[in-house]
């Protein structure tokens, strides 16, 4: 004669629906919470880090332009030892307006490629909305079990 063969683990087998359906809610309301919270701090976060890397780059474009400027002008007037010197002050504003201008075109280019997304944070939210998926599908089964056994 052999063993009768045990029977299932349930974890749930002892709670009334509704304390099923509550537990749920509950875990998915906290869930959902946390998930809001580490969003909001990843997205702080980035803003943050933005903001001073704007800062930095404002400072440091303002103290390059006035050494910018200090610097052609005296280019230009050494050019102008050889050229007339409106046609030296001419030359040297084309040459730094090509460069503005390729500055301006990787700039934008360099800003397009920013990631504003939370990744960490939609990545746990996919993974709770999974955890939800299963604890439901779990208390449907011991629902549908209790029909069963009653």
């Amino acid at each position: 004669m052999s063993a009768p063969m045990p029977e299932p683990s349930r974890p749930y087998a002892n709670e009334s629906t509704g304390e099923l359906l509550r537990n749920v809610a509950e875990s998915a309301r906290d869930l959902v919470s946390q998930e809001l919270a580490a969003l909001a701090g990843e997205v702080r976060e980035e803003v943050s880090d933005a903001k001073a890397a704007v800062k930095l780059a404002a400072i440091g474009g303002s103290v390059t332009l006035i050494g910018a400027i200090v610097l052609s002008v005296a280019l230009a007037e050494a050019l102008a030892l050889v050229l007339p010197r409106w046609g030296a002050f001419a030359l040297v504003g084309a040459v730094i307006v090509a460069a503005g201008v390729a500055m301006l075109v990787s700039g934008a280019s360099k800003a397009k490629d920013a990631d504003m997304i939370p990744e960490k944070a939609l990545r746990n939210v996919k993974k709770d909305a999974r955890w939800i998926k299963n604890e439901t599908e779990t208390l449907s089964a011991a629902r549908s079990s209790r029909r069963e056994n009653s």
